[in-house]
């Protein structure tokens, strides 16, 4: 039994053993679980605080004190004390973490936070209900939906943290009926949605007279020297995310390098596990997978589309990935792929794509974020409204980059998408100069932490 497991069980014994049922005992497996996930394990309102509970441990991170521990004893002291050397490799690099200290100090974001937390401390709060402060999400939804908002109280589900916990079955549950179907999307892209950047900056606009903001921003006005001070912390956070992504890519890099240990365990690898006699010196046989697909793409890209399909079939992973479009509609398919760009509500765009697929092929949904760079989004993994759809990725593309940004989102989605296409492709084994043939056959999904939970409820 590993780590988390043992820490659910000292929170919860029960918890600890309906996983146990569902063959989820190692960090690996549940640091997979979604939100909706746990919905199916623990389900019923009544269960909301035990989910973000258990949500809370498996995906906690670790103080970077502890990893940098580690990290210590991994590389060689006398290693790393020469590379600190005058002229060592370590040298510039040490500079630059010393210059991103400087950067990346809270004198500059605490300030900000402190002023508006003080500011909504000193307010006498409208809302209190039971020594409580409803908080944002209940406000909107009670704007809606006055019956549903009611009802979310009687639940005692007021705060924002624990409304946004609530998945499509819990809120199913308390509106139960077909006549509710489109009241629970409602609520559900309320609690799940993010208000884009540039919505609040409009609303600060308005807030603050444009007089007064002219006034300050004159030749000696109060904000002249802020404005500059936000240009320059512009700079520093794009070499942040040169600096960040840079690491990135290359412990990714590194790790896709490492044999897998556990291929025979079927959730570290998505193709199939190639088996050689350790009695016998036949070199490892090289694979050949070919998908037939189709495309439907549900608005602008940039291309984006594109890349994402060329950075898939360029992967240097084995076995190589031939992907081939089937554009005629009269013509099967292996796989479908959805590429979807969120330009309103993540929900009606989604619904909106998926009515252009025909057919019950498997569906590779790719939701694509319209952004100058990567930003936190509500990373949904699965959609409810279509059965046949066996992965939800998402992108970020801007056209100032010309498509597809470079992110470490994009690269996990990119690899995601290629073990999905595996799962449904044709594998050929190349035969050697000896003639010797590998048995290969067409690749399947060796099954997930969802399908174990699935099966464990009955769910087909």
């Amino acid at each position: 039994m590993d780590g988390l497991l043992k820490e659910i069980r000292s929170k919860d014994q029960a918890a600890a053993s309906v996983l146990e049922q569902a063959d989820l005992r190692s960090d690996s497996d549940l640091q997979s679980l979604t939100l909706q996930d746990l919905g199916l394990l623990f389900p019923g309102v009544k269960n909301v605080k035990l989910r973000r509970d258990i949500f809370d441990i498996i995906h906690k991170q670790k103080p970077i004190g502890e990893l940098i521990e580690n990290s210590k004893h991994f590389i060689p002291h006398d290693s790393l004390r020469a590379a600190l050397t005058e002229n060592g490799v370590l040298v510039d690099y040490l500079k630059m973490l010393k210059e991103m200290k400087t950067q990346m100090n809270k004198d500059f974001l605490d300030p900000h936070i402190n002023l508006l937390e003080d500011f909504r401390k000193s307010q006498p709060s409208q809302d209190q209900d039971k020594g409580e402060i409803m908080d944002i999400l209940l406000k909107e939804i009670r704007r809606k939906d006055e019956v549903a908002a009611n009802k979310l109280e009687e639940e005692g589900l007021r705060a924002d943290s624990d409304l946004q916990l609530l998945t499509l079955q819990d809120l199913g549950l308390l509106f139960p009926g077909v006549e509710n179907v489109k009241r629970i999307r409602e609520i559900f892209d309320i609690i799940n949605k993010q208000k884009p950047i540039g919505v609040l900056i409009e609303k600060f606009k308005d807030f603050i007279p444009h007089e007064s903001f002219r006034a300050a921003l004159t030749e000696n006005g109060v904000l002249v020297d802020y404005l500059k001070m936000l240009k320059e912390m512009k700079i520093q956070m794009n070499k942040v995310q040169d600096f960040l992504d840079a690491h990135i890519n290359l412990l990714e890099d590194l790790r896709k390098s490492q044999p897998l240990q556990n291929q025979d365990k079927g959730y570290l690898s998505s193709g199939p596990v190639k088996r050689h006699n350790s009695q016998t010196s036949d070199p490892p046989q090289m694979q050949q997978a070919t998908l037939k697909y189709k495309m439907v793409i549900s608005g602008k890209t940039f291309n984006a589309h594109q890349q994402i399909l060329e950075k898939v079939k360029a992967l240097s992973e084995e076995p190589d990935l031939n992907l081939i479009e089937q554009e005629d509609s009269n013509q099967d398919c292996q796989a479908i792929i959805v590429f979807c760009p969120i330009v309103s509500r993540m929900g009606t765009d989604i619904d909106a794509a998926m009515t252009q697929v025909k057919g019950s092929q498997p569906v590779i949904l790719v939701l694509m974020h319209h952004a100058h760079e990567p930003k936190h989004v509500t990373l949904m993994k699965t959609w409810d409204g279509v059965s046949n759809v066996v992965l939800l990725v998402h992108v970020f593309y801007h056209e100032t980059v010309h498509g597809l940004l470079q992110c470490q989102q994009n690269n996990s989605a990119i690899s995601e998408i290629r073990k999905a296409l595996l799962q449904h492709a044709d594998i050929q084994t190349i035969k050697d100069t000896s003639g010797k043939t590998h048995v290969a056959a067409k690749s399947s999904n060796s099954g997930g932490a969802l399908m174990r939970i699935q099966s464990l409820f009955g769910f087909s």
